[in-house]
């Protein structure tokens, strides 16, 4: 006898494949069978997902310990954790309009400048003559394209469309930056890169989650200041540094202090670059 699943030889009574797990005895399909895997499905991902939101807000820095001391089903892997938090961060801020405009907005969207069209094009030139013609050798399609993209409304705002399209690979490539500056700031023998890029991840799942209530209660009341989510971000890191760490606090606040300055300008000059990079690559 044979698993049906994994062809494994199986012994006379072995209630269990001892390959894949299946169970020896595979009845047939029914609506009460798949009612079954359904809830059992459900429950279960339910049961993690709660534990693991849990412990990641009350809790900081214990996902990111528990994960390394080997604790890897009882709460979501990293991984999982973040790709379903800025899944449900991307999804609630392309539904959640503005109060005022009944338009959509977002502390991440990339929305057209406020200066008109005409005003672009009259800095665009002041570029352009601020250039001999020796450099303007090098970027005339990239002015070509500046005049094409910012030459009517629709024109701007299908480009911007298109960059907000782009911006969770940006938001992605954050993170093993800021594990590179916990890796400087934080270094320790004991610790591998690896490490202080898990505990980033987890970091970059909170900030989803403030962003997500600040979506959330921007249907109620006005929050336009993004220095209040910086705060309670930096809150929350520094007792989660000093829980994953195990430095003293004042150690740990002048450390985390260097990371978050130096990321909050990485963040900046990545954010240029890519933009840059994605005008370049934009059809017109």
């Amino acid at each position: 006898m044979n698993c049906l699943n994994c062809n494994q030889e199986l012994k006379e009574k072995q209630k269990f494949c001892s390959q894949c797990g299946q169970d020896t005895k595979v009845k047939r399909a029914s609506v009460k069978s798949l009612l079954a895997d359904f809830a059992a499905t459900y429950f279960s991902f339910e049961s993690t997902f709660f534990r693991t939101f849990k412990k990641l807000i009350i809790k900081p820095g214990f996902l990111s310990k528990a994960y390394l001391e080997g604790k890897r089903v009882k709460y979501l892997t990293p991984i999982r954790l973040y790709i379903f938090t800025s899944f449900v961060f991307f999804l609630i801020i392309s539904v959640i309009p503005d109060n005022e405009t009944n338009t959509e907005k977002s502390v991440f969207k990339v929305n057209p400048p406020e200066k008109t069209t005409e005003e672009i094009e009259e800095d665009t030139a002041d570029i352009k003559l601020s250039l001999n013609d020796e450099d303007n050798i090098f970027l005339p399609n990239f002015f070509k394209k500046i005049d094409t993209v910012f030459d009517d409304s629709k024109s701007e705002e299908n480009f911007f469309r298109y960059a907000s399209s782009k911006f969770p690979i940006l938001l992605f490539l954050f993170i093993p930056v800021l594990g590179m500056f916990f890796y400087f700031f934080f270094y320790r023998k004991k610790h591998f890169y690896i490490d202080h890029l898990i505990f980033a991840i987890h970091s970059q799942v909170f900030i989803f989650i403030l962003l997500i209530l600040s979506e959330l209660l921007s249907l109620f009341i006005d929050i336009n200041d993004i220095s209040i989510i910086l705060g309670i971000y930096f809150i929350y890191l520094l007792i989660a540094s000093k829980k994953f760490y195990e430095r003293n606090w004042f150690s740990t606040f002048l450390r985390l202090l260097g990371v978050f300055l130096f990321y909050i300008t990485s963040i900046i000059l990545l954010s240029l670059l890519f933009f840059f990079i994605i005008f370049q690559f934009y059809e017109v």
